[in-house]
């Protein structure tokens, strides 16, 4: 018989954690897959038809890589053909197709959010509602305790706009 996990459980686990001295948390795409950003673990449908070619070239015809996979060959390609002299031109081509793809998908201000959510009326008022719920768990840990690290691997911005919501100051690692 499978022991089953209640919310209230999982709910004290976290609470007990988030009462360490050291926390840090890594969230990935799951944690913006909500309001409708991509999730890249393979290329995504509508990208993949544009880049076909790339995909058969680098991982064979069948293949299904993921979007970083197949952006680190594309890159690879360009500082071989950089190296040797070579023509650039349509490995460029590729980067910035993809590039320009993964920045219109990501940008979490114009998306939509998924059919799943749409009628969260959290999500309505506010498309960052659970992002800004999650940090301000981290933000009431007691004062003697080190604060939080929140890390995350994210294309989009969404923890950077719940922050900015928030008024919290925070290092994104561009700045």
């Amino acid at each position: 018989m499978e022991d089953k996990v209640s919310i209230e459980d999982w709910q004290l686990k976290i609470k007990k954690y988030l009462e360490l001295e050291n926390v840090s948390v890594l969230a990935g795409a799951g944690t913006s897959f909500h309001i409708g950003a991509p999730t890249i673990r393979t290329v995504p449908k509508d990208l993949k038809g544009k880049c076909q070619k790339e995909i058969e070239t680098y991982f064979g015809k069948d293949a299904d890589p993921s979007y970083e996979d197949l952006f680190n060959c594309l890159q690879a390609e360009l500082f071989i053909k950089e190296k040797k002299k070579g023509d650039t031109e349509d490995i460029k081509n590729s980067i910035t197709e993809i590039q320009k793809w993964l920045f219109e998908n990501c940008n979490t201000e114009k998306i939509k959010l998924q059919d799943s959510y749409k009628n969260d009326k959290n999500l309505i008022c506010n498309r960052y509602y659970y992002h800004e719920a999650f940090i301000k768990k981290l933000l009431q840990r007691p004062i003697n305790l080190k604060r939080a690290n929140l890390f995350t691997t994210n294309y989009d911005m969404a923890f950077d706009y719940a922050l900015d919501n928030l008024g919290v100051h925070y290092i994104n690692g561009f700045q």
